[in-house]
């Protein structure tokens, strides 16, 4: 390559030198200065690619965010459409589950004794659980008219407990102590 040189004339040497300098030096500035910005590009493209991820599992969140709300409420219109169709509602509500079971005693012909009404606890506000106590008579076919029409009535009012007390083997009539749970709010 140095014979190829000696070749040349000096004006031309000139030229190969300057622009092998400028092949240099543009060498030189895209290690420098080229290969950063290449690199910071890399970077900010894989941040870029991170926070997308998160933007995505931000809206995933977001999504999942509103069903739940959505759920809560329908729960809500749930719980008031309950709470109207199937409590006894106000502050008459007291007169209303008497008025309810007098209905029942009169509709069965289930004799009854003294009827104990246990509220203790109550506030106002909430749903309420009411006990009420009683002694009861009549036939099976009577007490299981009763049982049944509880069963069958659209306000939360449960048997709680039944104790057996006494059969009468000359008219078949059985006496039972039984506890209903009423659920109310005022």
């Amino acid at each position: 390559m140095i014979k190829l040189i000696h070749l040349l004339n000096r004006k031309e040497r000139r030229i190969i030198l300057s622009a092998g300098l400028v092949l240099f030096f543009m060498v030189l500035f895209y290690f420098l200065g080229v290969r950063n910005q290449i690199k910071t590009y890399s970077r900010s493209n894989e941040i870029l690619s991170s926070k997308k991820a998160e933007l995505i599992r931000a809206e995933d969140s977001l999504t999942e965010r509103k069903k739940e709300y959505m759920r809560w409420i329908a729960a809500c219109k749930d719980i008031e459409y309950l709470s109207k169709k199937y409590f006894y509602q106000g502050k008459q509500s007291i007169h209303q589950i008497r008025r309810d079971l007098n209905k029942l005693f009169r509709e069965t012909g289930i004799q009854v004794g003294d009827i104990k009404y246990d509220y203790a606890g109550n506030k106002e506000g909430v749903i309420q659980k009411a006990l009420i106590s009683f002694s009861m008579t009549g036939t099976y076919g009577l007490i299981k008219k009763f049982l049944y029409k509880i069963e069958m009535l659209e306000k939360f009012l449960y048997v709680e407990k039944i104790t057996f007390e006494d059969i009468e083997r000359e008219t078949g009539k059985i006496r039972l102590g039984l506890s209903l749970a009423v659920y109310h709010e005022e």
